[in-house]
């Protein structure tokens, strides 16, 4: 260590975040549950780089209680291997964490073999609210340069260059992850999962295209990430029910509406009542007549077996029965 040169004036932040406590599977569970093991992720950057695309010098996830050793390691590693392009290098500066006091002392004796003039801070309460606020300004800059990536994706969309569209998407969604690995607030991490859900179902949308890029079984997976990434964003079902109507899955198609349409957050949802009714008429719409109209309502609510299982899950104060029951009484009036 003490062979390699300090770099004049550079300083680096070194925050820890707890992730909660998770089971072998890797599943999150609470803490009381036996055998439950704590996830830390640990990051390091320096403050003159952020709002670079490389922001990062190092973010690694160490399972189980805190200890000094996982934290030399972290250090070591953003010393030596560092994410590219950055290279190897000691600090003049850095600031830890309040997380680390505890390991003082290891940390003075880690450290005593550093060459001079390094020099190690660790921060208070006061200065996390600094940390905070660059932190603030990392998810900014990240959210801008991913709407511009999802803005070209859409342009190459409507221009029918679908490869360009998907490859768009992508990046878009690759740097919305990567704030997902921050320490984000509450508001922010739902709109970090917002976009990540609409880059994935915008993504599945490219793979319905007609020509030689469309993927049915890829639009379906797609789709399925963006309902994994936010459950409340409805055009992920809708999606996804898209790429199994092409694939003639029409019953899974149905299910998956439904299902939506189960959530309380999207009962009311009119764009997930119009491609469940599509699918339940094959494309001809509600029929016109108050005979053929209860004929089919018997058929989806009772007659067909797997239609009404499907059905019961669907809340009957919902935009699905509004629809319907709306569309009931115009035809009445009309014949009245």
């Amino acid at each position: 260590m003490s062979n390699m040169a300090i770099v004049p004036g550079s300083r680096w932040v070194m925050k820890i975040r707890y992730d909660g406590h998770f089971d072998i599977a890797g599943n999150s569970v609470a803490s009381e549950i036996p055998g439950a093991f704590s996830r830390h992720t640990f990051f390091c950057w320096n403050p003159s780089d952020v709002g670079k695309e490389n922001v990062y010098r190092l973010a690694n996830t160490f399972m189980g209680k805190l200890t000094a050793d996982n934290i030399i390691i972290f250090i070591k590693t953003c010393i030596f291997y560092p994410f590219p392009p950055h290279g190897s290098c000691i600090p003049q500066e850095i600031h830890l964490p309040v997380e680390i006091a505890p390991f003082h002392s290891q940390l003075q004796n880690f450290f005593s073999v550093f060459p001079s003039p390094f020099s190690y801070k660790i921060d208070n309460a006061e200065h996390t609210c600094e940390q905070n606020t660059q932190l603030r300004l990392i998810f900014r800059n990240g959210m801008e340069r991913a709407n511009r990536l999802k803005n070209d994706g859409n342009a190459a969309y409507h221009s029918k260059d679908g490869l360009k569209a998907a490859d768009a998407f992508h990046e878009a969604g690759n740097c919305v992850k990567d704030l997902l690995e921050q320490n984000l607030d509450k508001s922010e991490r739902e709109m970090a999962r917002r976009f990540l859900a609409i880059c994935y179902a915008n993504r599945a949308n490219v793979w319905l295209l007609p020509g030689s890029l469309m993927d049915l079984r890829r639009c379906v997976e797609d789709a399925i990430k963006a309902e994994d990434s936010d459950p409340s964003y409805s055009k992920s079902y809708i999606r996804q029910a898209r790429g199994y109507q092409g694939l003639g899955e029409f019953d899974k198609a149905m299910d998956i509406i439904a299902r939506a349409l189960s959530r309380e957050d999207l009962m009311y949802d009119v764009d997930l009542v119009k491609s469940l009714l599509v699918l339940q008429t094959d494309g001809k719409g509600l029929p016109q007549t108050r005979e053929e109209m209860e004929e089919w309502k018997r058929k989806i609510l009772a007659g067909d077996v797997a239609s009404a299982k499907r059905m019961k899950s669907v809340p009957t104060n919902g935009a699905w029965y509004r629809k319907v029951e709306g569309h009931c009484t115009n035809i009445c009036r009309e014949r009245g």
